[in-house]
Order: structure tokens, then sequence, then C-alpha cells
């Protein structure tokens, strides 16, 4: 017979009272496959925060970057499942161990770098609490201020995932060769200039700018001819929405373009309207009744290939499952399992537009560029001998399903692959 509890009144509402707790602390923290967006409020608040404090450092504010945003939201969304999160430098350690320089190199990210690879400007800060208390931690701390107050950075990307101790704050700081950006502020309406301060800036690229010349939006000069470079220059009136600024250092010019709407420093009480994009996103729309889409013929593989690479393309407009698709020549055999070795992905179901590549570490001294076909490389694995680049003579073969499907010639450059089962 069970044993029964007696308890009292008196007794059960602390009980229910610690349960109600326990329950709303752990809705409050995201499950591992909720799907969280970033807060632009947020964003922007903790921005402001950051450009007045830049500028009263005497530094050029920061324009927001899409690319580096999505940076930065890469790892945010994989540090809000961790439990707990981790303090200090391995919150900044991403799914592959590799941190925010070796991201931004990403096929995904693809961020410009100053002639080599290891000479990325990119930079990351972290914090999990009020966009005012991050910030104030940042100041505080040695490492994050001299981030935020290096002055060869100027864009950066934010992400703000909601977190019960107010949010997930990662933010990377940028700078590109030869993108010097240009922002007006949002009440005097005068334009705040960027130079190049990396010290790998050299050869083809602009280094300390020492002149500038605006332009109207139908590209008509508004001075009679250049200037000297100042960190902020008034703003002619009438000059309508945007203008041009075309910066030198006597060598290489840049040339960028001002959104006088858009393109304001985000302060305090002061952030962009919204984007014409952002207000139909806003709008309730009916949801469409689903359509007949019909699928073009094939080919849906492209196989490309030349001295330096073999690439492999879903040129489909449909996901394709390859997990039974093997390339076969007489040194060696590939197929995805061996892709994915080096880097996860969905072999099952492998993008439209996506590609792997293959090439030998040992006889290309770069990596490869991805073929314009290709929207992203999801895999490219330099680990072929030389002597195993079958593609450089003879023919090999594509095989599906245990069929043989097409028959490559070395001269060729391209093989086109009809997928059984396919229109």
């Amino acid at each position: 017979m069970p044993k029964i509890y007696n308890l009292k009144i008196g007794h059960i509402v602390p009980v229910l009272v610690v349960l109600f707790a326990i329950v709303l602390i752990f809705s409050a923290f995201p499950s591992e496959t909720a799907a969280q967006t970033s807060d632009r409020d947020a964003e922007f608040e903790v921005l402001g925060l950051l450009n007045q404090w830049r500028l009263e450092e005497g530094l050029s504010p920061l324009r927001l970057n899409d690319t580096l945003t999505d940076l930065a939201m890469f790892q945010a969304d994989y540090v809000r499942t961790l439990q707990p999160i981790p303090d200090g430098p391995a919150i900044h350690i991403g799914r592959q161990g590799e941190l925010v320089k070796d991201r931004a190199l990403f096929d995904q990210f693809n961020w410009p770098f100053y002639g080599r690879s290891e000479r990325i400007a990119v930079e990351e800060i972290a914090a999990v609490n009020s966009a005012e208390d991050s910030v104030a931690f940042w100041m505080s701390s040695t490492p994050h201020r001299r981030a935020v107050t290096n002055p060869q950075y100027r864009e950066v990307g934010i992400a703000a995932i909601p977190h019960p101790f107010g949010h997930i704050f990662i933010i990377v700081l940028g700078a590109r060769p030869n993108v010097l950006p240009v922002l007006v502020h949002p009440e005097s309406r005068e334009l705040y200039l960027t130079t190049e301060q990396s010290i790998y800036a050299r050869d083809t690229w602009i280094q300390d700018v020492t002149q500038v010349r605006l332009f109207d939006a139908d590209g008509r000069p508004l001075q009679d001819d250049w200037m000297d470079w100042q960190e902020m220059i008034a703003l002619p009136e009438n000059v309508g929405d945007r203008v041009f600024v075309l910066m030198t250092d006597g060598n290489i010019e840049v040339m960028s373009v001002v959104d006088l709407e858009q393109d304001i420093v985000v302060l305090p009480g002061h952030v962009p309207p919204p984007t014409a994009e952002e207000l139909l996103l806003a709008i309730p729309t009916a949801a469409p009744l689903p359509t007949a889409t019909p699928i073009p013929p094939g080919p849906e593989l492209l196989v490309l290939y030349d001295r330096n690479s073999l690439t492999l393309v879903n040129v489909s407009r449909q996901a394709l499952d390859l997990g039974d698709l093997e390339i076969v020549s007489d040194v060696i055999t590939l197929d995805m399992f061996w892709w994915v070795q080096i880097r996860d992905f969905p072999i099952f179901q492998f993008p439209s537009g996506d590609c792997v590549q293959a090439w030998s570490g040992n006889a290309v001294d770069r990596s490869p560029r991805k073929p314009s076909t290709c929207d992203n490389r999801q895999s490219a694995r330099a680990s072929l001998r030389p002597d195993e680049r079958f593609w450089l003579e003879g023919t090999f073969e594509v095989w599906f399903g245990g069929e043989l499907v097409a028959t490559c010639t070395a001269g060729e450059r391209r093989c086109e692959i009809d997928l059984p089962g396919f229109p």
C-alpha cells in the first residue's frame, strides 16, 4: 500500500512557491532548439553607448555591417545553447574550437583581409548583462577597452539575444581594406570621416587619407577643389538625400556613398529609421496558397576541375540526397563522407547552389577560389597527395546509388551529371 503524506496548508504554500520559482527560472532560459533572433532595440542601445564612448576618446563612430552582424549572431546562437554560459575567453570559442579570426574566414562570411589571412582585422568582445552594465564592464577591462578603442576598427556587428540577465551581447569589430565608412551626425548634419590605420595597409590599399571631395547624388562636385581631410566636415545645404565622398592618400582613391537618412551615427536616443524592407516585414500578410513549381530538367550536379582543384556543385533548384554519390578514379574514390570528415554539413539534404572542393595542399600554395556557380562552399579538403589529383589526366566516373551516371574527361574541365529519379 503506498504511503500517504499529510501536509498542512502552511507547508504546501512554501513548496508551491519554490516550485513555481523553479519553473519560471528554467522557462526563462532558451532551449537548444528554440529559434532566437537578435533584439534590434538592444543592438542600437549598445551601439549607441559604444559610439558615445569612442567619440569621447576622439575616435570615429562605428557603422553597422551586415556580415559582421551575421558573424556575431553565428557565435551568439551557439553560446546561448551552453549551460552555464562560459566566462572569460571561453565565451569566444566556437563550435569547432575556433576563434573569431577563424570564423571570419568561413565561406559564409569571407571577411576581406590585408594580403594574408592572418592579417585579418576582426576582434570580438562579449558580455551577458544589460547594455549599460556591459559597456561599463568593457570600459573597466583593459583588453576590452583596447578592442573598442582600437582606431583601426571602422565597422561593427552586434548580436543581442534576450537572456534572464539582460542580453547575450556578442560584438564583432572589424575593418576592410579600401573601405572607409562615412556617417552623418543626426543633429548637426556633419559628416564623420574615417581613415585607414591598419599597420598592414600597403601596396594597392589606401593608407593615411590626406584629402577629400564631396559630390551630390548626380555626381556634381560640391566644392571647387580637394580639401584637407578632417575628422568631421560640414555638409553643404540642399544636397538631397545622398552624397558621395571621395578620399585619397595621394596615390589611391576610395569612394564612399552616404545615405543621409540611413547612415546616421547611432547614439543614445538616435537610431536610423526602419528600412523599407523592415517595414514590409512588420506588416502581416496573408499566407499565399501553395502552387506547384515545375522543376527544370537536369543536370542536377556539375563537376568543375582545373589544375588547382575539383569542385562538385548542386546546380538544381532543390536540396539533394547525395549519400550514395561517389566520384571514382584509379587512385582514389571520393564520396560525401570524405568531405564531411573535416566539416559537418547536410549530406542527405545538400542545399541548392552549394558546393564542395578537393585539392592538394602539397601541390597548390593557396586555397582555390570558389567558382561563381557556387553560392556557398560547404567543405574544402586539401588532403589529397599531388598524384591523387585524378582529374588532371584520363577519365573518372561518377556513380549514384550503385549506377554509373557520368564519365568525365580531364581536358573538358567540366562534367554535367543527371541523377536518376530526377527530371
